[in-house]
């Protein structure tokens, strides 16, 4: 199999007949019916389902696109049935530089523009929501995010990562996002151990029957740990009462989650039902999420754990290699030095 090279000047001409490619199909995008007709499974097998091609297709690889077009679903405001918004264009130039740089977005020393994009994007939006001085992360969509918060609801109630999980109680609406008893069965604590509390006339938590359903647990000898609000549900938009569950959660010292994947980010238009209007319990971590606002062209959402200046509980090791690199400091930055002499020559 022949290597994919690519010169540059082939690569800024395969660039401009993508572009232009993807501005027409974006002019037409309005027009474009909620789902494409004609498709089946039958026919998507027929299209891509072949033989792993042993010599490239060349620029014939662009005719695929078309096909490739036909047969998804577009993206567009006539369509309000799945979490992915309709992005902005900006948004996609976005993906492709950050495709081109290609970076390792795990620490500092690896791609230090890109985290410290991610620390300011990350700080914007907290403030947005008013939780002002609190840290947090990017994931790959509000799933991600979930599973982050519990993570750290986990660790700081029953301490799993160097033992294994001990178990634990979540409480959740019954109108709360798939994500949350998958993350749950993820993190060792199981399906079993997530409680669907009922909900009143406007989906939201009952508080009643939340309350009962934590005096249930702990007469048992059960260990609640968490609570997962949400800020606008699926189904309906709904927005539970947040500092009513604060407050509870306070009472009873438990971490509290709140699910703004879809409507953390109305803090924007209602200041006053941000996260600061809750009192924030001593521990809180909130999943804001770009897949549902439009800039954002492809799925992200922020974790924000609101526990500023303290350690958080979250997963941590250091592999040999890390602490070689850290143990031998000044060995790494003659590296970098040297890169960036290699690089300038």
């Amino acid at each position: 199999m022949p290597r994919p090279d690519v010169s540059p000047a082939d690569f800024r001409r395969f660039a401009h007949q993508f572009s232009d490619i993807a501005a027409d199909y974006l002019e037409k995008l309005p027009s474009l019916p909620s789902f494409p007709s004609g498709v089946n499974g039958e026919s998507t097998q027929q299209m891509f389902d072949t033989n792993l091609p042993l010599d490239g297709l060349g620029e014939r690889a662009f005719d695929m696109l078309s096909q490739v077009a036909q047969a998804t679903r577009p993206n567009s405001p006539r369509f309000f049935g799945y979490v992915f918004g309709s992005a902005l264009p900006l948004g996609i130039l976005g993906d492709f530089y950050a495709a081109v740089l290609n970076q390792n977005v795990t620490a500092w020393r690896s791609s230090p523009a890109a985290i410290t994009i991610e620390r300011t994007v990350v700080r914007w939006l907290a403030e947005a929501v008013g939780c002002a001085g609190f840290s947090g992360s990017l994931t790959g969509g509000g799933s991600a995010a979930n599973l982050m918060g519990l993570c750290m609801a986990r660790e700081a109630k029953t301490s799993a990562n160097d033992a294994g999980s001990s178990g634990g109680i979540i409480y959740c609406s019954a109108e709360a996002h798939m994500s949350i008893p998958k993350a749950a069965m993820l993190l060792g604590l199981g399906r079993s151990s997530v409680r669907r509390v009922p909900v009143d006339g406007a989906f939201r938590m009952d508080l009643a029957a939340l309350r009962n359903a934590i005096h249930e647990d702990l007469g048992a000898g059960r260990k609640p740990i968490a609570v997962v609000a949400s800020a606008g549900t699926v189904a309906t938009g709904s927005i539970d009462p947040l500092p009513e569950i604060a407050s509870l959660c306070r009472e009873h010292n438990l971490w509290m989650h709140v699910d703004g994947a879809y409507g953390a980010l109305a803090a924007l238009a209602l200041p006053e039902n941000s996260a600061a209007s809750t009192k924030p319990t001593r521990y809180l971590s909130i999943p804001t999420s770009g897949s549902t606002n439009p800039p954002a062209a492809d799925a992200c959402s922020i974790a924000i754990p609101l526990r500023p200046k303290k350690r958080l509980p979250i997963p941590r090791t250091t592999p040999a290699y890390s602490r070689m690199i850290r143990s031998r400091a000044s060995h790494f930055s003659k590296s970098l030095s040297s890169s960036r002499v290699r690089s300038a020559r």
